[in-house]
């Protein structure tokens, strides 16, 4: 996971984080959050005791194959946006 910025906005306790996205010709890749890191790190001290594991993004162009990774049980919840 890499944070660019954190930015507070007007409201308390609300904020507006950057995170970088790894692109490659298939598309791109973007962590958002993983418990380690947030529970750990102090630039997001904000987030400790948050209690999910890990939250990704992908996008991928049309036609795109992308590769299956195994999982251990309990299996990792996806969410998938179609068009």
């Amino acid at each position: 996971m890499k944070i660019l910025s954190i930015t507070d906005l007007a409201i308390p306790s609300v904020k507006v984080i950057r995170f970088a996205r790894f692109r490659d010709n298939r598309g791109y890749f973007s962590e958002h959050y993983r418990f380690s890191d947030f529970e750990t790190g102090d630039a997001a001290s904000f987030m400790n005791g948050v209690r999910f594991l890990q939250m990704n993004e992908s996008f991928s162009k049309p036609h795109t194959v992308r590769g299956l990774h195994f999982q251990w049980n309990p299996f990792m919840g996806k969410l998938r946006k179609r068009d």
